[in-house]
Order: structure tokens, then C-alpha cells, then sequence
């Protein structure tokens, strides 16, 4: 799995979008491109979570989104895997913090 480590890309990312409907043209523009990748590349089953933010009155709200590619029976075995995944990674992270050892 990958994990792009990018400070500066994450926090320009971040940037508020001006309106939910200009966020859900977005992501509906981004789910266009992920469909058409997933035909290209013949990858059969495709989970999406995404996270953005969104000005509301002036204060920042962040929302998220989800689509599924593919058989629905797959969408949930999919998702547990990526969950038990993380939540390892998780784990791993936190003991490095108990134990002190920040370097790896």
C-alpha cells in the first residue's frame, strides 16, 4: 500500500473549497477519473474515501464522500482488509512512540 508523505501537498489540499457544490463537482469530476483508471487498468473492485473541506458561513467544515466500483458483495471484505490494515499500521506507530523509538 502506499503512503505519500508530503507535508506541503497535504496542507495545500487542505485549502477549503468555496461551497459544497463546488466539492461535489469535484468529486464527481475525481470519481469520473478513478472510473475510467479502473476500466483502463482492469481493476475489477474500487473502494473511494475521500475527505475535503468546505466553507460554511466562513468556518471550515470538513466532509467526506465515498464510492464503490465493482460486485457489492466484494465492497465490505474490501473495506476490512483496508481497516485492518491501518489499524496495524496504527498500532505499530503508537508502540514505536511508547517505546521511544521515532527513527524507523
Amino acid at each position: 500500500m502506499r503512503n505519500e508523505k508530503n507535508p506541503d501537498r497535504y496542507r495545500e489540499l487542505c485549502t477549503p473549497f468555496e461551497s459544497d457544490e463546488a466539492f461535489t463537482s469535484a468529486l464527481g469530476e475525481f470519481l469520473d477519473v478513478v472510473a475510467e483508471a479502473r476500466v483502463k487498468y482492469k481493476i475489477p473492485d474500487v473502494v473511494v474515501r475521500v475527505s475535503g473541506f468546505v466553507l460554511r458561513n466562513g468556518e471550515e467544515v470538513q466532509l467526506g464522500a465515498g464510492a464503490y466500483f465493482g460486485n457489492s458483495v466484494n465492497e465490505l471484505p474490501i473495506l476490512a482488509a483496508a481497516y485492518g490494515g491501518a489499524r496495524n499500521a496504527w498500532a505499530q506507530l503508537i508502540d514505536k512512540i511508547a517505546g521511544g523509538n521515532l527513527k524507523d
